[in-house]
């Protein structure tokens, strides 16, 4: 049974720290990171892939930069990495500045819409994530759940606004959307698993008939339970979520992009 009290995962802050990251490691630009307090709940403090936080000015960017060079210093050194993903990392990335603009959040709403050489960039990147041991032994014991769905449900009720813009997404939520994709794989899959951003979402799906897939986790802050529900959503062989959130496809590529999706 899954035990995530409270049932408040954190994915808004979750998501965008974590696009922007793999965006800029994959692209060489300096993609604003988003703040990037609280990441380091998940990360290995043995790393030093997060600076000790003192002020905002120059804290943003400074885990890509990390990244890059990381990343680069791998291609010169390993020959099998340079095999498997032969194109050099390109700082200046000139291809995705053309399709991007200048300061692109590669990872955002485009799923495999993104070019192909440039999804194995991302692909790599997360490689140089250092979850802590914690999350990795998590991580570790999810299963793939092929046969099942991961539904992704974002009301935008409480999340970090900016210019009104959550409260503007709060007013498009619709239960009944999801529900009616839902219903149409009843009977042909094996479980389904939910992933709310407000404790009482939960209610508007307690009559869904497929039965629910559960585990049993330890207690987590909001941001540890956000990247575990993501871990999960992505492991499953079917991902709906909201089209105006990124959460869903951060989901997806950390399941290996191996995801069908189908956005609400």
């Amino acid at each position: 049974m899954i035990v995530l009290f409270p049932r408040n995962p954190d994915p808004h802050r979750f998501a965008n720290k974590y696009k922007n990251l793999l965006s800029a490691v994959a692209t060489g630009f300096q993609v604003y990171a988003n703040n990037l307090q609280g990441f380091d709940q998940l990360l290995d403090p043995k790393t030093g892939f997060l600076p000790p936080y003192k002020e905002k000015k120059g804290y943003d960017f400074a885990t890509w930069r990390l990244l890059v060079t990381q990343y680069e210093q791998r291609l010169l050194e390993d020959p099998v990495f340079q095999d498997k993903y032969p194109e050099r990392y390109d700082t200046n990335c000139r291809e995705v500045q053309a399709i991007y603009g200048t300061h692109p959040r590669v990872i955002d709403g485009k799923f495999n819409k993104i070019p192909k050489h440039i999804q194995k960039r991302i692909m790599a990147s997360q490689e140089w994530i250092p979850w802590n041991d914690e999350m990795k032994h998590i991580f570790d014991s999810i299963p793939r759940l092929h046969r099942c769905i991961g539904v992704s449900v974002r009301t935008w009720q409480g999340a970090g606004d900016t210019n009104g813009l959550a409260a503007e997404r709060a007013k498009t939520f619709n239960p009944q959307k999801y529900l009616d994709l839902i219903a149409k794989y009843e009977g042909k899959v094996e479980g389904i698993f939910f992933s709310f951003d407000h404790p009482q979402a939960e209610q508007l799906f307690k009559d869904v008939k497929i039965p629910k897939v559960q585990f049993k986790l330890p207690s987590l802050t909001p941001m540890q339970k956000a990247a575990v529900e993501a871990k999960i959503l992505g492991s499953c062989g079917l991902l709906i979520g909201d089209h105006m959130s990124t959460y869903p496809e951060v989901a997806w590529w950390m399941g290996g992009c191996q995801a069908d999706v189908l956005l609400v």
